[in-house]
């Protein structure tokens, strides 16, 4: 874990005592333990072989602590939540990992697809606050990618919660939309770098419909 990154040991104990309910009984229990072993495993396991920042092992509760913008996000997701502009996570953790794994299941569809297509402009990474993940965008090697290590810290970079790209996905919400609640948030070098980062990201979606 990089020195500029937050310290998140008692930020997630206190997310797990908000979040997780209590389990009395043992059917509860045999189940609850079950889904987390399936759903641990489909976190871990993803054809590309690597980690991303704080994803399911450590709760998927509020947002992960993966980038410097992360906490603005969630405050803005938050928001959005309460104003029904979102749709909150469940509050029992199996059914919040089985929501998340959903989205992260398409955004893997949707890089593969665009992996596919000709890229143009820079290379941006893109975090999925909620679990951490990582993604890629116009990437060299291989176009577009799910699952991505993390970027350097002077890679353009866009954060977006994953219920977010989810209603980007479903064509629910647009870009603009974002920007304007903050959900949306754009890092580069300039605000030339940053125009460029959106773009890119903006193109991701126009080449669904």
């Amino acid at each position: 874990m990089r020195k500029n990154q937050f310290d998140v040991g008692s930020l997630l104990d206190n997310h797990r005592k908000v979040f997780l309910p209590s389990i009395n009984s043992i059917p509860e229990k045999i189940v609850y333990l079950a889904a987390v072993v399936i759903f641990s495993f489909a976190s871990f396991y993803h054809p590309n072989g690597r980690a991303c920042a704080l994803e399911a092992p450590l709760g998927l509760d509020a947002f992960s602590v993966s980038h410097k913008g992360v906490i603005s996000v969630a405050i803005a997701t938050r928001e959005a939540v309460e104003r029904n502009i979102l749709s909150g996570l469940p509050q029992h953790e199996v059914a919040r990992r089985w929501v998340l794994t959903k989205i992260s299941h398409r955004a893997a569809a949707h890089m593969s697809a665009l992996s596919k297509q000709a890229a143009s402009g820079p290379t941006i990474s893109v975090l999925l606050t909620q679990t951490g993940a990582w993604m890629r965008l116009n990437d060299p090697t291989n176009g577009a990618e799910y699952h991505t290590s993390r970027p350097s810290e002077d890679e353009l970079t866009v954060l977006i919660p994953d219920l977010a790209y989810a209603e980007l996905l479903d064509g629910k919400l647009t870009i603009e939309d974002l920007l304007k609640l903050k959900l949306l948030k754009l890092y580069g070098n300039s605000e030339n770098s940053e125009a460029e980062a959106l773009e890119v990201f903006r193109s991701a979606f126009q080449q669904r419909s």
